[in-house]
């Protein structure tokens, strides 16, 4: 989360994607993609920043949605579940 808190804080402070990378060690195609899902998100980057561990990593790896008809599969196949 650190590396996400200075990305934050870098891009409030306007240097280039190069330049973050520069400093965070993160690639360019890595910085747009966290980029991207903090502009999607409806908080600013000041309210990002206030964000707890926990919040931030829940905004960027949000949980993946399960497919119903895995339901029916785990119903039918019971002991599949667990291997």
């Amino acid at each position: 989360m650190q590396k996400l808190r200075k990305l934050l804080k870098l891009t409030l402070e306007a240097l280039s994607d190069r330049k973050i990378s520069q400093l965070t060690g993160m690639s360019r195609n890595t910085i747009d993609k966290y980029k991207e899902v903090f502009d999607k998100h409806p908080l600013s980057y000041q309210q990002l920043l206030k964000l707890s561990d926990k919040e931030l990593y829940s905004i960027v790896y949000p949980p993946a949605e399960q497919d119903p008809s895995h339901d029916e599969l785990y119903r039918l196949f019971p002991d599949m579940e667990n291997d």
